[in-house]
């Protein structure tokens, strides 16, 4: 899985800038979409609209433009701050659901984690770029994308 995300960033250069990129998987279908948009939003319902240049309508954006990707069984939430999630947030987001989360800026930061049962149950940083890879928690967890 590391491996996959160190070619991603090789391929496209622009993803250097800054990055976050959530995938959310729930664990049955009472979980929606504007569920987790709702926790993403600190309890609050999000607004929504229609944009035609997200890169730049991100960088002119006083909060966080939020990109939402529904995949099989499946939610992405991609949006360019580079932020990193705070663990709460990755606890709530994974009540119910699997939550897989990896963050990238500018100054070469980068993590990957993942959350289940509301706690984060491992992360690593500094893979991709450093010498020395820093790991908290059951990081054999992030050897298998689907444990």
């Amino acid at each position: 899985m590391i491996d996959y995300y160190r070619d991603l960033m090789r391929r496209y250069g622009w993803l250097e800038h800054g990055l976050r990129w959530i995938v959310v998987q729930p664990l049955d279908e009472e979980l929606t979409r504007d569920d987790l948009l709702w926790r993403l939003n600190g309890g609050r319902d999000p607004e929504r609209r229609v944009v035609p240049h997200p890169v730049e309508a991100s960088a002119n954006e006083d909060g966080a433009l939020v990109f939402v990707v529904e995949g099989d069984g499946a939610w992405g939430f991609l949006d360019f701050t580079g932020s990193t999630v705070p663990d709460e947030l990755l606890a709530k987001l994974s009540a119910g659901a699997r939550v897989w989360c990896t963050v990238w800026t500018f100054n070469r930061h980068d993590s990957l984690c993942y959350a289940a049962g509301g706690r984060v149950r491992a992360r690593m940083s500094e893979f991709a770029f450093a010498d020395h890879v820093r790991q908290e928690g059951e990081v054999v967890i992030l050897d298998d994308p689907f444990p």
